[in-house]
C-alpha cells in the first residue's frame, strides 16, 4: 500500500484511541493488516532493469512523493474538518507508516538489527498475491483511502 493509505489508517485510529502509545501500537499493527490486502505495488519498478543504486533512488523519490501526500492529507483533513490535532493522531500516523520508512532504510542502508522486520514486511506483502496488476491494485488502494477519509470525517 502507498504510504498515504497506511497514514490515513493511522489518523483515523488516532482519533479514536487517546492514548498515544496504544494508537502507536494499533497504527503499526494495521500496517501489516493493510498490507495483506493485494494492492499491485510490488512490481512498480522493473528491479532487473537498475543497478542498486538507481533502485536507491527510485526508492527515496517515491517515498518523497509519497511523503508529500501524507502532508497534503493530514492538512487538509485537519484544516477542512475541523479535526483537532492531538498526539494520539500523530503517534498513530508514525506508527502506521513506521514499517515502510524501517523496511526503506533497511533496503538502503542494510541495517542488520533492521532485517527480521524487513523479512516480516516482505512475507505480509506476499502472503496472499504479489501478481496483481498495479491497475487493479490502485482501485483497491482509492477504495480503501476514500473508506479511511470517509470514517475519518464521519466518525
Amino acid at each position: 500500500m502507498f504510504l498515504t493509505i497506511h497514514a490515513a489508517s493511522g489518523l483515523f485510529i488516532g482519533s479514536q484511541v487517546h492514548a498515544p502509545w496504544l494508537a502507536f501500537i494499533f497504527g503499526f499493527m494495521a500496517h501489516w493488516i493493510l498490507d495483506l490486502i493485494p494492492h499491485g505495488d510490488e512490481k512498480i519498478i522493473d528491479r532487473t532493469k537498475f543497478t542498486e543504486t538507481e533502485l536507491k533512488w527510485k526508492l527515496f523519490y517515491g517515498a518523497s512523493v509519497d511523503t508529500f501526500g501524507i502532508v497534503v492529507l493530514f492538512f487538509t483533513l485537519t484544516s477542512t474538518e475541523g479535526m483537532v490535532l492531538t498526539s494520539s493522531i500523530l503517534w498513530g500516523m508514525l506508527g502506521a507508516v513506521a514499517p515502510d520508512y524501517l523496511w526503506g532504510l533497511h533496503k538502503v542502508t542494510h541495517i542488520r538489527v533492521l532485517k527480521p522486520l524487513h523479512k516480516i514486511h516482505n512475507w505480509f506483502h506476499h502472503l496472499l498475491t504479489d501478481d496483481l496488476p498495479f491497475k487493479f491494485g490502485s482501485i483497491i488502494q482509492i477504495a480503501t483511502l476514500v473508506t479511511f477519509i470517509l470514517l475519518i470525517i464521519y466518525l
